[in-house]
């Protein structure tokens, strides 16, 4: 699985920042698959390959495909609320 560095903000404090490594639960993305999901804090949605459909075994209901079928996109939604500053 990948594991991803999610920057997020303290639920309790908005003005505490930090980071967390999440496993997203997908197989064999690029680097710059992985760059865009740290980049855009873990919400966005990405193009997987057929090859990256397959190797992570997705249903087509967990996908999206672009109105000519030749893109699969996959939406990956990361919680980016963490608790650093301690507040409960």
């Amino acid at each position: 699985m990948t594991e991803i560095t999610i920057k997020c903000t303290d639920g309790s404090d908005p003005e505490c920042k930090g980071a967390w490594v999440v496993d997203i639960g997908l197989d064999e993305l690029t680097q710059d698959q992985v760059d865009t999901i740290e980049e855009e804090g873990g919400q966005v949605t990405i193009e997987l390959t057929q090859e990256q459909f397959h190797a992570n075994d997705l249903s087509e209901g967990e996908i999206q495909r672009s109105p000519d079928d030749s893109r699969i996109l996959y939406e990956i939604d990361v919680e980016n609320t963490c608790s650093f500053c301690g507040g409960n």
